[in-house]
């Protein structure tokens, strides 16, 4: 999981982090891009649809984001 959310953020967010940063923006593809891999209920228990990552997975994930954005 934490390899295909490295190759998103540097194909899909860090080319343009810079730019919608100064202009203040969150675009909707890249949020819904976040959803369709599960990140919205990352550490939710599958029981209720969500992933049930470990808080420590789900840090590293919070950390790769924030290292591009």
């Amino acid at each position: 999981m934490l390899d295909s959310i490295d190759r998103f953020l540097e194909r899909d967010v860090k080319p343009h982090a810079h730019e919608l940063e100064a202009r203040d923006e969150y675009p909707r593809e890249i949020a819904d891009k976040l959803a369709e891999v599960g990140l919205y209920g990352a550490t939710i228990s599958p029981e209720y649809g969500g992933l049930g990552l470990p808080a420590a997975t789900y840090a590293k994930i919070v950390e790769r984001i924030s290292a591009v954005w």
